[in-house]
């Protein structure tokens, strides 16, 4: 990954079908400056270890089929960009997804950002 998130003009990354291999994910400083739309789906990733400086300028999130994922980065929330995240069949993710919600709630005060998030299946 420290490779492909050294790519400078790197926008849009979507990591599908197992296209990351392991268990734990720690980003690495200085990558993903420019990424703005990650998407993640069906991993065999379980630990995601990350902060808001690793992915500065991410916008939106997607997270398909991460059913080992423990939690998303809470510290998420703390990048100003970040209005849009998309949690489907990854139940255990869903809690920490709240919580970045709730995080932004908190940072933002009165100034919304317009944050938008999104969990399937819904919680009954």
């Amino acid at each position: 990954m420290s490779i492909i998130g050294s790519l400078d003009k790197l926008e849009v990354l979507k990591l599908k079908d197992k296209a990351f291999h392991g268990e734990i994910w720690k980003a690495n400083d200085g990558g993903f400056r420019q990424l703005e739309i990650l998407h993640i789906g069906r991993t065999d990733l379980k630990i995601w270890l990350a902060s808001h400086h690793h992915f500065p300028r991410l916008k939106h999130l997607e997270l398909k089929n991460c059913k080992d994922l423990q939690q998303i980065p809470v510290e998420l929330a703390e990048v100003p960009s970040f209005v849009k995240l998309d949690v489907f069949r990854s139940e255990r993710a869903a809690a920490s997804a709240r919580k970045i919600e709730a995080k932004i709630k908190e940072i933002d005060g009165n100034v919304a950002r317009q944050f938008r998030l999104s969990i399937f299946p819904p919680e009954a």
